[in-house]
C-alpha cells in the first residue's frame, strides 16, 4: 500500500509547483470545491504528467466520461487546483 503523505514529497520532486496552481494536497483529503483538478498517480505511463478529473463533491470522475474512477478519497493520489487568486482572475471564485 502506498502511503499518500509519502507520494505527496513525490509528486511534489516529480511535478513542482506551477504558477496558479496551488501546491499537491494529499490524497487522504478532499477539495472543498466542485471542479476540475490535476491528479498524480505511481502508474501512469508518463509518471512526470498528472491527470485531469472532475471533483463532484463527493467522488473523482474521469474528465472524458465523468465515470468514477477506481482511486477515491483516502487513496495515495494527491491532487492540486487552481489558487484563489487565479480562480477570480478566472471568474470562479
Amino acid at each position: 500500500m502506498i502511503d499518500p503523505i509519502d507520494w505527496l514529497l513525490v509528486a511534489t520532486i516529480r511535478s513542482p509547483k506551477i504558477s496558479g496552481l496551488t501546491d499537491w494536497i494529499d490524497g487522504t483529503l478532499a477539495p472543498v470545491r466542485v471542479g476540475y483538478y490535476e491528479r498524480h498517480f505511481t502508474d501512469s505511463m508518463e509518471v512526470s504528467k498528472p491527470f485531469i478529473h472532475y471533483w463532484d463533491g463527493i467522488h473523482w470522475l474521469l474528465s472524458d466520461s465523468m465515470m468514477p474512477h477506481w482511486r477515491q478519497v483516502g487513496d495515495y493520489p494527491c491532487w492540486r487546483g487552481l489558487t484563489e487568486d487565479q480562480a477570480k482572475l478566472q471568474g470562479i471564485a
